[in-house]
């Protein structure tokens, strides 16, 4: 029998050796290694053309005598474990995201790539060989390719049946639009369900929608939108060549409308005039030429889907009053679970990759953040400071390491959620007041002198009322629950923006501002997203 050392010297390493072939040759002759299970790590892993995931759920340990169906029964198992763990986090138990077994599309081992229910025969290569060759096991779950939304499900925390509803809300309704809090990871989702609008119908293989994308960061003129909209091929200078054209559907998605130029494009493409039975035009003079003015010719039905933040949303304005709106309230499902359930899912993730114990302390920590992320809501929503409420993945970087979390959360008070506190405050002092009502002011006026004895640099009433907020919220969403104790807690909180604030008025001014709140009033084309109507 040739020993393996010399085996090795007689291959060709031009030829191409089958991983299992390889995974065969590193067990002969050692009878340690064919007796000793395997420990592979299962991963969870995006499906193509989604925003890309990776997270590990566990391990399984492969022995010489598990065939492929026993494998894929106790990878479905952990799978199973792993939805119960992350669908109910902490003391979360309000809704679930609905991921099943059926959700899963494929599983690979090696170069052993398999339907889920469809498990490799055992004349196939075993498991304990393929697991020599690549000691990960990978699950892939339903993705756009194969027409569902299984997996934007599990990586946005949504349940797959919402997002399909949302979907076909777009299709059934030519005008919708989501405005929602900062940090609510809605960029990355709805460049999801776009491409999952752009793919193939059924028995077709051209595409449902033609998307046509821009977003308003750096569109900053009404002339950018014409040219992108010209560029894309939507508006059309020959009457003709648009009747041609007019088979394909299309879907204008307009994210993150921030500026004029935004209402303006919709005000123009909303009231165009009928030219045919299949398009309408518009006339339109650019901004850099205002001699000569170009007709534009489009088709007389399209899609329009527009994102907005909390902030700039209004229905003053009659374009949106066409509009079907869906607000992503913080306080409903499924948005009130996703930063709970998205840091479980991390720290699962990281225990499993680098081998690590159980951190009860840890755990303390990660719903401490939690807690501060839902609490700071409440509180603004009780000053009538909605406009600065945060979403979720602001918080979604948080360390896995209990030692560096205070600091972390330190950074994050102090550069972003401070300065948007100071500025949505003093704007809500600066706008005008009804006649007659000066409580407000008087309020301000009383609490600035009460700084200014504290030798704070207090320039303005205005100024008091930001401190008042950011000390309100500091002490009702920081420092309760802190894990920090004693010394070591009074210390850490004073390096926070707002810590110091002191005397009666600021309670008073505290009652005053919550006792005045009133909720945003809703449209008559409001429509809740986890209760969407479809037709």
């Amino acid at each position: 029998m040739i020993p393996r050392q010399d085996f090795a010297q007689f291959i060709n390493h031009n030829t191409f050796i089958s991983n299992e072939c390889l995974g065969v040759l590193s067990t002969l002759g050692d009878e340690d290694n064919h007796s000793k299970p395997i420990n592979v790590m299962v991963r969870i892993i995006s499906s193509n053309n989604e925003h890309r995931y990776c997270y590990a759920i566990g391990t399984i340990s492969i022995t010489a005598e598990l065939s492929w169906l026993e494998l894929e029964r106790t990878c479905v198992k952990l799978f199973m474990d792993h939805i119960t763990q992350i669908d109910s986090p902490f003391d979360y138990t309000k809704s679930s995201i609905g991921c099943t077994a059926n959700h899963i599309d494929i599983i690979t081992l090696g170069l052993t790539k398999w339907n889920y229910q469809d498990s490799p025969n055992d004349e196939s290569p075993m498991p304990y060989t393929a697991a020599h060759v690549q000691d990960t096991l990978t699950i892939y779950l339903k993705g756009i390719q194969s027409n569902t939304t299984d997996s934007l499900a599990y990586n946005y925390f949504i349940p797959s049946q919402n997002l399909k509803n949302f979907i076909r809300y777009i299709e059934q309704n030519s005008y919708v639009g989501v405005y929602g809090a900062a940090y609510l990871q809605k960029k990355a989702l709805f460049e999801d369900l776009m491409r999952y609008l752009e793919r193939p119908m059924a028995f077709s293989t051209s595409a449902k929608f033609r998307v046509v994308k821009f977003e308003f960061e750096s569109v900053t003129s009404l002339d950018d939108c014409i040219d992108e909209l010209v560029e894309q091929n939507f508006l059309r200078t020959n009457q003709s060549s648009n009747e041609q054209q007019s088979s394909t559907k299309y879907l204008l998605y307009f994210a993150n409308i921030q500026n004029s130029a935004g209402t303006d494009v919709l005000n123009l493409l909303l009231n165009g005039e009928s030219s045919s039975g299949t398009c309408q035009k518009v006339s339109y003079t650019r901004e850099e030429d205002s001699k000569s003015t170009t007709v534009y010719y489009f088709p007389s039905m399209f899609h329009i889907f527009i994102t907005m933040s909390k902030r700039t949303w209004s229905t003053e304005h009659e374009v949106y009053k066409k509009f079907k709106w869906i607000p992503f309230k913080l306080e409903n499902p499924p948005w009130n679970g996703l930063l709970k359930r998205h840091l479980w899912r991390r720290m699962i993730d990281v225990n499993i990759r680098e081998n690590r114990l159980v951190d009860n302390e840890l755990i303390k920590a990660l719903q401490w953040v939690t807690n501060v992320w839902q609490r700071y809501n409440e509180c603004l929503q009780k000053l009538s400071l909605q406009d600065a409420l945060l979403g979720p993945a602001l918080f979604f970087d948080c360390p896995m390491e209990r030692e560096t979390i205070f600091e972390w959360l330190q950074t994050k008070w102090n550069t972003i959620v401070a300065p948007l506190v100071r500025e949505f405050s003093m704007n809500k002092c600066a706008q005008p007041k009804p006649r007659g009502s000066t409580s407000a002011t008087a309020a301000a006026t009383a609490i600035a002198s009460s700084l200014r004895a504290n030798s704070l640099e207090i320039s303005t009433p205005y100024e008091s009322v930001a401190c008042t907020a950011l000390y309100v919220l500091l002490h009702r969403a920081v420092s309760r629950d802190c894990p920090l104790t004693g010394q070591e807690r009074e210390q850490y909180l004073l390096n926070f923006v707002g810590s110091r604030l002191e005397g009666s008025s600021s309670s008073s001014m505290i009652s005053s501002a919550a006792s005045s709140r009133a909720g945003t009033p809703q449209p008559s084309n409001y429509c809740d997203f986890v209760s969407i109507q479809l037709e």
